[in-house]
């Protein structure tokens, strides 16, 4: 294994997301959480809920890189 991304935590007024990876030897366990909160949110708060949901996006886009030994 020669890279993979950081644990990350991100949360907002509209959920979380959480993202973790590791190396068990000859296995690798990605674990993804997405939470998502219910309700109604005012139209203003679209470009923050944008935002949130394009971060999610990116993480979810992280690439872990093997090494051929």
């Amino acid at each position: 294994l020669e890279a993979m991304p950081k644990p990350t935590s991100v949360s907002c007024r509209f959920g979380s997301f959480e993202s973790s990876i590791e190396n068990k030897g000859t296995q690798i366990c990605v674990r993804q959480r997405l939470f998502l909160k219910k309700g109604k949110f005012p139209a203003n708060t679209y470009e923050e809920f944008a935002n949130f949901a394009q971060t999610i996006s990116d993480l979810y886009g992280g690439r872990i890189v093997l090494k051929k030994e």
